[in-house]
Order: structure tokens, then sequence, then C-alpha cells
């Protein structure tokens, strides 16, 4: 059983392989303060993002300028829907370019961190700063690959083995071709080491 933590498919020198979007202005981009929170949008309003590196191609997972909530196009989207709870929140967006994506914000965090082995600076209240190593209990998964947890709901990640009968999210979308994303490994129950390095 392995947990990977989802990024956009940015190497360490920050250089863009596709699209990236952002908020369009300060209003929008502050929907997304709480990122660090369980969140909610709850918002009626259409959003538009401004695309940025135009002359890159499109992907079908875009690169926002937060990890959560995910991007996707439709095709991007039905691969997530296979591999998650149905209890999202589900936005329509769109670009100063005419382009059309979904925004998907996953509600339900689960409990399934082994918070003290886990490895993680911490805040002067003692809430989780970023993550260093992660650990698990691996009887608190659920049947969903694709999650977020209640430790720390910054970071979308997919278990590749896990209990559930769902198909994992990172071989749907590596099976697919689906583009803008890339998972890096940082649990597994096999003994494989794992460096620590932070994780915001």
């Amino acid at each position: 059983m392995q947990v990977f933590l989802v990024l956009p498919d940015i190497d360490r020198r920050s250089n863009y392989e596709y699209q990236s979007l952002k908020p369009k202005d300060n209003e929008t981009a502050e929907k997304f303060a709480d990122i660090h929170a369980d969140f909610r949008l709850l918002t009626d309003e259409e959003m538009t993002f401004r695309t940025v590196n135009t002359a890159l191609p499109k992907a079908n997972f875009p690169t926002f300028v937060f990890s959560v909530p995910l991007i996707a196009d439709t095709r991007g989207l039905d691969s997530v829907l296979r591999c998650c709870s149905k209890n999202i929140e589900l936005y329509k967006v769109h670009t100063d370019l005419g382009d059309s994506y979904h925004l998907v914000n996953l509600l339900p965090l689960e409990d399934c961190v082994d918070e003290k082995k886990t490895t993680y600076p911490k805040f002067p209240d003692g809430r989780p700063m970023a993550v260093e190593l992660y650990q698990f209990r691996k009887e608190k998964f659920s049947r969903y690959s694709l999650f977020r947890t209640s430790f720390y709901p910054a970071h979308l990640l997919v278990v590749v083995g896990g209990p559930g009968a769902d198909p994992d999210f990172k071989s749907v979308v590596e099976e697919e071709g689906l583009t803008g994303l890339r998972f890096v490994e940082v649990w597994n129950d096999g003994g494989r080491e794992i460096l620590p390095h932070t994780m915001y």
C-alpha cells in the first residue's frame, strides 16, 4: 500500500509544462484564503481565472495557485468522480481566454493520519504548519482512493493498493494519459525509506 501527494506538474525550478490558472483579482483569491482549513466555498458567483503561460499546451488539470481545490477539464473531472467521495463542491469556472473548467472541492476529511508518529513543524497553537514525514493508520483508510485529511486538509492525497473497491486515482490518470499532475510518494507499508522533506 502506498500514499502519494498530488501536485501540479512543475519541476523544482518552477518550470511549467502546461498553462496555469490564477485568480483574476484579489476578491477571487480571497475565496481560497482558508486553504489550510476544512473550507467550503459556498458561492453562487461564477469565477473567472486568468490564464498564465498561454504559449504552453493546455492540461486536463491546469496548475492552480493551490493544490486544493482541484481544477479539471471534462476528462479530468470524470477521473476524479470515479475515485472520490460524492460529497463534494463542484463549480463551473471560466478563463479570460474563454475556456471552461470544473473546480472540485473534496469536503469529507479522513481521520487516517497517525499524528503521534507523523513529523511536522507546528504553529504556536499546535496546528501543523506543514508535513515533513507522514505516518498513516491503515485501518482508517476509506474506500475512496482520492482524499484529504482532517490533520492537514491542504494536501490532496491518493492511496494505491488500499481497501477500497474504487479505482485508484493515480492509475486512472496514468492509464488515460491525463496531464497536469504528478504524484510524489509520501508513505508506504513495504518498508521502503521515505526521506523527510517539508510539504506545505
